[in-house]
């Protein structure tokens, strides 16, 4: 049990070094010592004490940290690049534009919504990210009840996508 009476653990794809517990407590701390609330802007401040916990979770070479910037903006550009219909002309009646799959082993790229659209391999990947995503959702907003068909789908569809990954092994 941490000092504030939490438990904390990563979720599920996370590749934090320092231990979930160290840094759930840090971070609470850093918030009661700010009004109650923080800021990314403050967590990273506080992160650039060599002492800190979460120090190690940063880049603190700026040249390499540019980098890495650059790279994940790179990444949201295409990410939020959206395929209009001709009809409407408005980018929240579109499609994404480029979508993030594994291009070959151990090494991801962005593909056009065609590609994906076409592709079996590469279909399945952007169905499963969308459940992975889904179930992440449910396991944080799962607890509304408002929500329970919402869930009640997600499940359909997850029997869904097993019966037909059985039928393809």
């Amino acid at each position: 049990m941490g000092s504030v009476g939490r438990i904390y653990k990563w979720r599920p794809g996370s590749t934090f070094k320092v231990e979930a517990q160290i840094a759930g407590d840090y971070l609470e701390k850093l918030r009661e010592e700010n009004e109650g609330y923080l800021t990314p802007t403050e967590v990273y401040e506080a992160a650039m004490d060599e002492d800190s916990p979460i120090h190690e979770e940063f880049e603190w070479d700026v040249e390499k940290a540019a980098k890495a910037h650059w790279r994940d903006r790179a990444g949201n550009l295409m990410r939020h690049l959206a395929v209009v219909r001709v009809q409407t002309q408005k980018a929240s009646d579109g499609v994404p534009a480029f979508t993030s799959v594994n291009v070959t082993y151990g090494q991801r790229g962005y593909v056009s919504s065609e590609q994906v659209y076409s592709s079996a391999d590469y279909r399945q990947q952007t169905l499963d990210q969308a459940l992975t995503l889904l179930k992440g959702l449910q396991d944080r907003f799962g607890k509304f009840e408002e929500l329970d068909e919402i869930w009640k789908a997600i499940a359909k569809a997850e029997r869904r996508r097993a019966k037909n990954m059985l039928k393809v092994v």
